[in-house]
């Protein structure tokens, strides 16, 4: 999908969110400035009395809800997220997913992360699905690419005085251990269709022994074909609880507003 503009934005059906409060003009731009890395916009907006603790949501196409604050967090952007705190940004914001804005700030980086934690973040929050920051560090693995070797989102929530292990998200690293234990299946299964069709034809078979053999062997690989899909399936499904891989995907597959 293309970069949506604040014309697009001003297009929203009303219907949809008719019970949500409109952002401002300046708030809009507010969003639009953090989507676009614009530091000198955010700031402007800002100056023009944005509101910095609005929620976007479904009239904006998100059901769950984000801030201007979440936005930059998860987009790395330190500066737009020191500007919003200063100005007034809740860094203890629950959305409608559950999601505290720490999560989201622990996507961004540690420099984000202890951003918040001077700003009052509350780093032993319990959500209502049970997660704490502490549990979504340690599902969501240490980041190699926003975290220094040693310096863990954990290690730094720790630093804060976070000592709250709640009970999710599913872990990143037992997403992978499942798919691979799968991919492992279906190796294991493809060599042993390989070795029953060889054995279905034999020089001396009847043609009785024939035909049953190949039903055997068609039925056999349409039940494994079902057990692979349901066990994708229900892996997909967990993956879904995770909001670290929703964000991902939401970032590479609809607007930007919705992207933040």
């Amino acid at each position: 999908m293309g970069k949506e503009t604040m014309d697009d934005i001003d297009e929203e059906d009303d219907d949809a969110g008719s019970q949500e409060d409109l952002a401002t003009t300046e708030t809009l731009e507010l969003a639009q400035a953090i989507v676009e890395s614009d530091l000198q916009g955010v700031y402007n907006s800002i100056e023009k009395c944005a509101d910095v603790n609005f929620v976007f949501g479904t009239r904006y196409g998100c059901t769950d809800g984000f801030t201007p604050l979440m936005s930059a967090c998860y987009r790395g952007n330190a500066d737009a997220v020191k500007a919003l705190l200063r100005a007034g940004a809740d860094p203890n914001y629950v959305n409608e997913a559950d999601e505290l804005t720490l999560f989201w700030a622990i996507d961004g980086g540690a420099d984000i992360l202890r951003l918040l934690c001077d700003y009052g973040a509350d780093v032993d929050e319990i959500s209502n699905k049970g997660w704490t920051p502490l549990s979504y560090a340690a599902a969501c693995g240490t980041y190699p690419r926003l975290y220094s070797p040693g310096d863990s989102p954990e290690s730094i929530l720790k630093n804060y005085g976070a000592t709250v292990y709640g009970a999710g998200p599913p872990s990143m690293t037992e997403f992978i251990t499942r798919v691979k234990i799968l991919e492992q299946k279906e190796e294991a299964e493809g060599e042993a269709d390989e070795k029953f069709e060889d054995a279905v034809i034999l020089p001396d078979a009847s043609s009785a022994q024939v035909e049953w053999k190949a039903r055997a062997a068609k039925e056999l690989i349409v039940k494994s074909e079902q057990e692979e899909a349901e066990d994708m399936t229900e892996i997909l499904n967990d993956m879904n609880r995770n909001p670290f891989i929703q964000r991902k995907g939401n970032e590479t597959s609809q607007g930007s507003m919705c992207n933040s």
